[in-house]
């Protein structure tokens, strides 16, 4: 695993966003074409819901950000596998895919947008938990909320 940044580009505008993405793929495979897959790793409690992946949008980000890098599986779509470690009575291990397209993105990228206006705005909700440490708006929570 290896942290790096990628920017985020509004889809409508071209315009640079002032935050980047933070990205940490848990592992990318290739096969004997050179077909790229990202895999991620969870543990769920549950099955997956069958459009839970198809959804997700750390899935989608991850195409997106697989692609800013200059791959993706077949040129415009990127493949993503969730192999989800199931915290059942009986444990298994369970694989879900997911193809992702430009168009995903865009959208994606359209609602990190609203996410960071409402931010902007002052209209979200602080919620603290193990990633405020590395969150770019800590400073603003901690003004928020007195802390």
């Amino acid at each position: 695993e290896l942290p790096f940044l990628v920017d985020l580009v509004d889809p409508a505008t071209g315009e640079v966003l002032e935050v980047k993405l933070a990205v940490v793929f848990d592992l990318i495979e290739s096969d004997a074409s050179g077909n790229l897959t990202i895999a991620d790793l969870k543990t769920s409690k549950r099955r997956y819901a069958e459009n839970q992946v198809e959804n997700h949008l750390q899935a989608t980000l991850y195409a997106y950000a697989l692609r800013r890098l200059g791959y993706s599986t077949d040129g415009r779509n990127t493949l993503i596998r969730f192999d989800v470690l199931l915290k059942t009575k009986q444990p298994d291990l369970e694989s879900y895919y997911a193809v992702k397209a430009e168009a995903d993105e865009a959208w994606s990228l359209a609602q990190v947008r609203r996410v960071l206006e409402a931010i902007a705005a002052g209209a979200y909700f602080p919620i603290r938990s193990w990633r405020c440490p590395d969150c770019p708006f800590r400073k603003r929570c901690a003004e928020d909320i007195g802390a």
